[in-house]
């Protein structure tokens, strides 16, 4: 009998994405499968009740509502009532392919994989769309998955950290009490690379299965996230635990861990503490950018870059790093002054060039 899997949606304050959301769901080619939505603690008026006609119309779909805490409390939320013996997530602003359920049935009846992989789209209206494929695997080992995580799962050549582009077993989730945090961004990388540790047996297609749209107004980047720092070390330590773990350390590997970690340091220096949000004073600020000036993974992120000749970076983030290295409040001021002068040419911005 083919296992059941159950669709978790962390919902908040997500309205007006909850019929186009749902739509993309029932137009599945394979009907059999479960909904859970969990509406945490909404504060728009609309979706707890947008969430619930949906429970009416479709026999299928249920709603939880909880007090906020946060998308990782919500998708624990749904791992934990969860019927079906594989779980998938699903953020109600993308849309997925009609048969996405049907081809990871296909699968999973066939591998009863730990965790099963698919491709994905990325559509934006400030760039072109970019479909993401992976070259198929089936490895029914740890030390088989740790092969190919490099070159295929790592994020080196496709961005591979987000939880829709996966389902996993539900037993072995909770048999290695893997859980996501509550970080305000980025826990599902640290949830995957937990995954990756215990997991045994995983099938990698190339089939792309999910459409994942970027939106411009409210990504990450344009609202204030406190401790957003430590954020971009615990991802930049998970990834470190994990190939110390597997004896996988490389130089292609530490430049793609301490690009990532530098590419979110500039966020910091660039958005997050100016940010009015952040609720800092000219004073106070010009405190937070000493800090990162003196922080110790921050400088060896920055050493190790300079060290790598096969690096190449745009001028905005020389001069990011530049201050970084000499510690100079004025050059962090240029490098302010190019940004904003670059965003306001172009809306779209990449701070890293990749060769």
């Amino acid at each position: 009998m083919t296992p059941t899997i159950s669709i978790i949606i962390p919902a908040y304050n997500v309205a007006r994405f909850v019929d186009r959301g749902i739509s993309s769901l029932m137009a599945q080619t394979c009907g059999d499968f479960e909904v859970i939505i969990v509406d945490d603690g909404s504060t728009d008026g609309v979706t707890p009740s947008a969430c619930d006609t949906m429970a009416t119309r479709y026999d299928n779909i249920s709603v939880i509502h909880k007090p906020n805490g946060g998308v990782g409390s919500a998708r624990n939320c749904g791992i934990d009532n969860a019927k079906g013996e594989y779980v998938g997530f699903f953020d109600i602003d993308d849309l997925i392919e009609p048969d996405m359920i049907n081809r990871c049935k296909e699968c999973i009846r066939t591998d009863l994989p730990d965790m099963l992989i698919f491709g994905y789209r990325e559509s934006s209206d400030s760039y072109p769309t970019i479909d993401f494929r992976f070259t198929p695997h089936s490895v029914t080992s740890n030390n088989g998955l740790r092969d190919i995580f490099k070159d295929n799962l790592m994020g080196i050549t496709i961005p591979n950290g987000f939880v829709w582009n996966k389902v996993y077993r539900r037993q072995f989730l909770l048999d290695n009490s893997l859980r996501f945090n509550n970080d305000a961004i980025q826990q599902d990388e640290i949830f995957n690379l937990s995954c990756y540790a215990c997991a045994n047996k995983v099938t990698v297609l190339p089939d792309i299965l999910y459409n994942y749209f970027v939106y411009d107004a409210g990504n990450n980047r344009s609202r204030y996230i406190a401790g957003r720092l430590e954020i971009y070390r615990n991802v930049m330590n998970a990834f470190k635990n994990l190939l110390s773990f597997w004896h996988l350390n490389c130089r292609q590997t530490d430049n793609y861990i301490y690009r990532r970690f530098m590419l979110g340091v500039i966020i910091c220096l660039d958005s997050n503490i100016p940010h009015p949000g952040s609720g800092l004073n000219h004073k106070e600020r010009r405190g937070a950018v000493s800090e990162i000036f003196n922080d110790r993974d921050v400088r060896q992120a920055v050493e190790h870059l300079r060290s790598n000749k096969t690096m190449s970076f745009d001028i905005v983030s020389k001069t990011y790093i530049s201050a970084i290295r000499h510690r100079s409040q004025t050059l962090y001021r240029w490098a302010r002054i190019l940004s904003s002068l670059r965003n306001a040419a172009k809306p779209a911005v990449l701070f890293f060039k990749r060769r």
